[in-house]
């Protein structure tokens, strides 16, 4: 469970680290400008951000072990699409799977550091993702440069195929009986989220690069977010969030009621 903790905090760290050192060497290979530039990075961070809350409640249905699979599968499929990226949507596309992919390993590495690893060995468990997290943080930008100078800047995604293997051999070993969830699933509303925050996004990267379409993406984005808040209201339960909170708050009343 150490060594997927730590292969899980390194990989999702690193894919922001390494692709922003490679990141000028990319736009400068597919001749594309700043807000291009600065889109190779937030194609990745903004569907993590956007789908992490409903990925930890997908995490409660299947359990660690087969999201961790399909997001280390997913991540895979991500990293080709953008090692092969001649074209910058194709780059892009590959960026967003492989977000989407950590926003589903990152809550699945985590929750299974909590219920498969004994309470002493917790700590231990937590210290090797920071650490793993800090390496990717501090080495990162050092080895994307690196590969873009003396290789190419796919040289970067192709780098994380190794990493995704080891990933897949050091899985967690399946349990009888997966834990009744306790957050309530969203999926229209988590992508709803995410679109709404690759609009203002986009809105904002484009504002950057002088472009005309900045106005109307913004606004876009502001009305998806609203939409979302709207839904939300209309879908969870009084009291819920997407994180379960009113499980918890459930389980308080029942208490209460009890006692």
């Amino acid at each position: 469970m150490f060594a997927t903790a730590g292969v899980i905090a390194f990989l999702t760290a690193a894919d922001t680290t390494v692709v922003a050192a490679a990141a000028l060497s990319a736009a400068a290979d597919l001749g594309v400008g700043l807000a291009a530039t600065q889109a190779v990075t937030a194609a990745y961070l903004v569907p993590f951000a956007g789908l992490l809350l409903t990925a930890g409640a997908v995490v409660d249905r299947v359990g660690e072990r087969a999201a961790l699979r399909a997001g280390l599968a997913a991540f895979a499929v991500g990293t080709v699409l953008a090692g092969l990226g001649s074209h910058l949507v194709v780059l892009l596309a590959g960026r967003a799977v492989q977000g989407a992919a950590a926003a589903l390993l990152v809550p699945a590495a985590m929750g299974a550091i909590r219920t498969r690893l004994d309470p002493a060995d917790r700590p231990r468990g937590a210290a090797v993702w920071t650490v793993s997290l800090a390496a990717a943080l501090a080495g990162g930008p050092a080895l994307g440069g690196l590969a873009a100078e003396h290789l190419h800047w796919s040289a970067v995604f192709w780098g994380f195929l190794p990493l995704l293997a080891l990933g897949m051999a050091v899985l967690p070993p399946p349990v009888s009986t997966v834990p009744p969830p306790t957050a309530p699933l969203d999926l229209p509303g988590g992508g709803l989220l995410a679109a709404a925050m690759a609009l203002l996004t986009g809105g904002l990267l484009v504002l950057a690069d002088g472009g005309a379409l900045a106005g109307p993406l913004c606004v876009a984005g502001l009305a998806v977010a609203g939409l979302t808040g709207l839904r939300r209201g209309s879908v969870l339960p009084r009291g819920c969030s997407p994180t379960g909170s009113c499980a918890a708050r459930s389980r308080r009343r029942r208490c209460g009621a009890s006692g």
